[in-house]
């Protein structure tokens, strides 16, 4: 609640005009989407060769491929766009506007909780920057137990490679907050291994919005 942020010491988010300001500064553009039902104002028929449902994780990779063919390729979203210019920062509101159920939907006993993105760009706009690669032991269970070969192929390893190397994923240069910072050295103590987790940030330094 924010009443307890002052108790906390935390200033809460940055504004939206502070947060386009240090995006300008830094030479990073945001690409503002234009919906074509903003334009629709009545019955009318639309051509195209694919529709995908859903602008998550995977309906936007397979629309990119797919458009890059060349082919005329329609996503349908039911959430709602929402552009840096709308979105507070403050974390109830985040989870009201962008999660499904406002956050609240469970597996179908209760037992867990399903935190997954409800709005323009899906899990991508809601979750953190951290792209970890499907390892190979999962790859291959995948290809063994349940008949699906083409995850433990080289085939689909180019297409990882391609969908890091298109967002940007790096390990490199990653700054650490304190936190972080002792959780490795006690690892290099008790001699386990320890990796940097590759994020698909513009900006990893110290200070940048979101490293750390």
């Amino acid at each position: 609640a924010r009443q307890n942020w002052p108790v906390l010491g935390y200033k809460g988010p940055a504004s939206p005009e502070t947060v386009a300001a240090a995006r300008a500064a830094a030479g990073r553009e945001e690409h503002l989407f234009t919906m074509i039902n903003s334009n629709i104002k009545g019955d009318t028929q639309l051509d195209y060769d694919v529709v995908i449902v859903g602008s998550g994780c995977g309906g936007a990779v397979v629309a990119a491929e797919l458009s890059a063919a060349g082919l005329r390729v329609l996503v349908l979203e039911k959430g709602t766009y929402f552009p840096t210019s709308e979105l507070s920062g403050v974390e109830g509101e985040a989870m009201d506007r962008l999660y499904e159920r406002g956050g609240l939907l469970t597996t179908e006993d209760s037992a867990m909780p399903i935190l997954a993105g409800a709005t323009f760009g899906g899990g991508s706009t809601v979750n953190w920057a951290c792209s970890l690669r499907t390892p190979d032991f999962v790859r291959q269970e995948w290809a063994d137990e349940y008949g699906l070969p083409h995850f433990a192929s080289e085939e689909f390893g180019k297409s990882l490679d391609a969908v890091c190397a298109r967002i940007g994923v790096t390990a490199e240069g990653v700054a650490h907050n304190r936190n972080n910072q002792l959780f490795i050295e006690g690892c290099n103590k008790c001699e386990y291994d320890v990796q940097v987790a590759p994020q698909s940030m513009a900006d990893v330094s110290e200070g940048a919005a979101g490293a750390g």
